[in-house]
């Protein structure tokens, strides 16, 4: 079989893309393993290569000869950084360069495989490997079309994913550079957008929506359990505790699988329930199971995690060997990559905000300075173009004790959501030895993220605090990874290490559980019908770029997702967290619909092009479509939904 064209030029891009962020980092940390240099440097290529576009495209125009363009010139910049000599030798290995230098391809292999071997481990060799074939699973069939209709292969994805296809057709059709807020026309988009960015980029090269993100994720997730091994690794310098902690990252909950266990006692039948979708996620609301899968609530679904947590890594793993050298040069490296963070991921800037000053009581070095006005300088602008000059979601800073405990007292709240983890990283920042005592004052300094979080909130949903608990949740994987790699070490009886294979069972089952359920597409959520991929086909090819529409302002809305065409206000929700005062659009946007008196004003005064009356805004937001009808003209008409042209009333 041919691969696609416009996969491969994709996945060509993605290469080209990450090679400079693979030799800068190999320039500015000498020091770090050919697995840090892909897991962290290849997306912060991506990172940077995306920022280049940008600023390409805002001159030529976002095509394949501008984005074709970029790639060049990030293969270029590849090989000045490495010295005019390949990267394969940083990647692979003083060996393998031995054996690429003979055109031995055994040799080639058998040294490859010998050095994964050693810097990997076994554990870690077939979990990666595990999770290459289970995630390519998944996103082969993680937003599929069929019979016409776009579904998504877990409610995460159909929760947050409309976001996604709506920054990248903003790019690919709407001509969004530089970035306007495609749900609130004429806002700056608030919103971490580069890994959409480079999504929108692959679409552009002939991959569809849909594909480009599943792809540009695929990789995402791999490269991120690339980059959590090898920091793990690089903490606890052993590959079995940095297998464990992966593995507890990527599957790791809490007490949830226990409510499974009920269903299965109750109904008597253990193998009908595992077939019929174990986990429930009414489970959240009803039990008051907060604590999200690592994947489903933060991987796949809240793409920014791609780019944010293996930048977090490579930021601290600078930092430890700053610390550790007292190397200026070393805090200005891990500053400029914090620098990027505003435009890449917002939430891991946070936490990095939360945890620096910790560090630099528990490491006090002159470098720190360095560090913090090489992040400011970098940050401080980005910050100013999302947010427009207001504070943004900041504005809902507020003290919350106790975050989302309730109506659980707090002590049984962590321990339900969290099971094992709970005790064990305490046992872990007591014991001395379980990890080297640098590695054990870094990770320490996360719980200040804990301790934060459950004090005040930082977004107008307080739920979002989650996207900084994740640092502190990675540095709990560690500890409790060390913690019980060391134990099993150390206490080879087959009594001990069954407790010890218990405990790792009851951690990660509810992850497996919710797995299971995605792998039996248990969890499909029709996201678009055919109909309304129609209507978002007709209006691509019938409206200008710029128009502005007034649609039913709900989550999963064709024209925002698939067409690139700005809202004059998008679904409130997703407006609230990020902190844009949505109401009074949101009343206007009503009045128009309902083509209440005045509503010709609202739409000259507002600029609207176009309105769209379909099954949602007649039965639910009682939309007036005979006055529609009656003034303007149907433009386009698909299935149960017209769409109205009301620039110019009918004389």
């Amino acid at each position: 079989m041919i691969p696609d064209v416009s996969v491969v030029a994709s996945l060509l891009f993605l290469a080209a893309i990450s090679a400079p962020g693979i030799a800068l980092l190999r320039r500015a940390g000498p020091f770090l393993t050919p697995l840090e240099l892909v897991g962290y440097g290849a997306p912060l290529g991506m990172v940077l290569g995306s920022l280049a576009l940008l600023g390409v495209s805002a001159v030529l125009g976002f095509a394949p000869g501008p984005i074709g363009l970029v790639g060049l010139g990030a293969l270029a910049a590849a090989w000045w950084l490495a010295g005019g000599r390949s990267l394969l030798p940083a990647v692979l290995g003083e060996r393998a360069r031995v054996a690429l230098d003979g055109r031995k391809p055994g040799a080639v292999l058998r040294t490859r495989l010998a050095g994964a071997r050693r810097t990997i481990g076994l554990g870690g060799l077939v979990l990666l490997a595990f999770l290459a074939v289970r995630w390519a699973q998944f996103w082969i069939a993680a937003v599929p079309t069929v019979d016409g209709d776009l579904w998504a292969g877990h409610v995460n994805l159909w929760g947050d994913w409309p976001v996604h296809f709506g920054i990248v057709s903003a790019f690919t059709d709407g001509g969004m550079i530089p970035p306007e807020h495609p749900r609130f026309s004429g806002h700056p988009l608030s919103y971490h957008f580069l890994a959409d960015l480079t999504a929108a980029a692959m679409s552009r090269l002939g991959m569809g929506p849909a594909a480009a993100l599943s792809l540009h994720s695929y990789v995402g997730c791999l490269l991120v359990a690339v980059a959590i091994f090898a920091f793990a690794r690089r903490l606890t310098r052993r590959t079995d505790a940095a297998a464990l902690a992966l593995l507890l990252f990527v599957y790791g909950g809490g007490l949830g699988f226990l409510a499974a266990a009920n269903r299965m006692a109750a109904s008597g039948d253990v193998l009908g329930t595992l077939a019929a979708g174990p986990w429930d996620y009414h489970w959240k609301t009803d039990l008051n199971y907060q604590w999200v899968n690592m994947f489903f609530g933060f991987l796949a679904s809240q793409r920014a995690f791609l780019y944010g947590l293996p930048l977090a890594c490579a930021i601290f793993a600078l930092l430890l060997d700053a610390i550790r050298r007292g190397s200026t040069r070393r805090f200005l490296a891990a500053g400029l990559v914090a620098g990027l963070l505003p435009l890449a991921h917002l939430p891991t800037m946070l936490a990095l905000a939360i945890v620096t000053p910790v560090l630099v009581v528990a490491f006090p070095r002159r470098g720190w300075l360095v560090f913090l006005v090489a992040w400011g300088a970098l940050a401080a602008p980005q910050v100013l173009l999302q947010q427009g000059g207001s504070p943004g979601v900041l504005a809902a800073f507020r003290v919350l004790l106790g975050w989302v405990a309730g109506p659980d007292p707090w002590p049984w709240f962590w321990l339900k959501n969290m099971g094992w983890f709970a005790p064990l990283v305490l046992v872990a920042l007591i014991a001395r030895r379980v990890v080297p005592e640098r590695s054990r004052r870094l990770l320490a300094a996360f719980m200040a993220i804990f301790v934060v979080a459950n004090l005040v909130v930082f977004q107008p949903w307080d739920w979002d605090n989650h996207k900084i608990l994740v640092y502190w949740f990675l540095a709990v994987v560690i500890l409790v990874a060390a913690l019980l790699a060391r134990a099993w070490r150390r206490h080879p009886s087959a009594a001990v290490r069954t407790v010890i294979v218990g405990i790792i069972v009851t951690m990660v089952l509810s992850g497996a559980l919710e797995d299971l359920t995605a792998l039996e597409g248990k969890s499909r959520y029709l996201m678009l019908t055919a109909d309304q991929i129609a209507l978002a086909a007709e209006v691509r090819a019938r409206t200008p770029a710029d128009a502005i529409f007034v649609t039913g302002m709900e989550n999963n809305d064709p024209i925002a997702m698939l067409t690139g065409r700005r809202l004059y206000v998008g679904y409130p929700n997703w407006l609230w967290t990020e902190g844009i005062p949505y109401e009074a659009r949101r009343e206007e946007a009503l009045a128009i619909l309902r083509f209440d008196a005045g509503a010709p004003s609202l739409i000259a005064r507002d600029g609207i092009d176009f309105v769209v009356i379909g099954p949602y805004e007649r039965n639910t937001l009682k939309a007036d479509e005979a006055a529609f009808r009656a003034r303007y003209t149907a433009l386009v008409t698909v299935g149960a939904y017209t769409v109205y042209d009301v620039r110019t009333p009918r004389s």
